[in-house]
């Protein structure tokens, strides 16, 4: 017996596109919960990081991302031949070592962060940054930030590595802020994108710095 590991691409319209692989072997139940607990969020995971392939619509357009959703229940026995040349221990070793690290680098042609153009900067503590945090998330909310560029570079500390309430996944008035901050940004591109005036982003910045002596973005 073998192991068919399905996982499902959901864009940000909702189109969803399934994926498999077949792993020679049978995974035990404790090797199954291991994986699962190295998911983003529980339940998302970037397949190219572990060694399975990416099959989404062909052409990357704004409404692509890099994760992809992965359940127990997407665990099956069958008596298949395997797809991939990677063994059950291997694949459980991938997916501890990318726990926390996932790169979600952006696909070719997504959308950039409308909150900030320094991409390879922390924003909380102002070192390299090593992962994106979507502002306003869950299942559909990270798919949707993600095409409005509702999203800020992070460290991995200040984003889920680091002490609980240090992180902005570990506190929950961290998170409020984040959605709230989403808001406001999706808010003031809706504005600017039906203005007249395409220097008012720039000219709120530099007015907003000379105000309070510094800019927090």
């Amino acid at each position: 017996m073998n192991t068919r590991i399905s996982y499902l691409y959901r864009d940000a319209s909702n189109y969803k596109k399934y994926n498999e692989v077949v792993v020679e072997g049978v995974f035990t139940e404790d090797q199954i919960r291991t994986i699962i607990s190295c998911l983003n969020d529980g339940e998302y995971f970037i397949p190219r990081q572990i060694g399975f392939p990416e099959v989404r619509f062909g052409k990357i357009t704004e409404d692509d991302h890099c994760w992809f959703e992965l359940c127990e229940e997407d665990f099956e026995e069958v008596e298949l031949g395997s797809t991939i040349n990677l063994l059950p221990d291997e694949i459980v070793r991938r997916f501890e070592s990318a726990k926390g690290r996932w790169d979600d680098t952006k696909p070719p042609g997504s959308v950039k962060s409308v909150v900030t153009k320094h991409e390879k900067i922390c924003c909380i503590c102002g070192r390299a940054a090593e992962a994106e945090h979507h502002l306003v998330f869950g299942t559909a909310g990270r798919m949707l930030s993600e095409k409005d560029g509702l999203k800020i570079p992070l460290c991995n500390n200040c984003h889920n590595m680091g002490k609980a309430v240090m992180t902005i996944h570990g506190n929950s008035m961290a998170e409020k802020l984040s959605k709230i901050i989403g808001q406001l940004a999706w808010e003031k591109k809706y504005i600017l994108d039906r203005s007249d005036n395409p220097k008012l982003d720039t000219e709120s910045r530099e007015n907003f710095r000379k105000r309070y002596g510094r800019s927090y973005l």
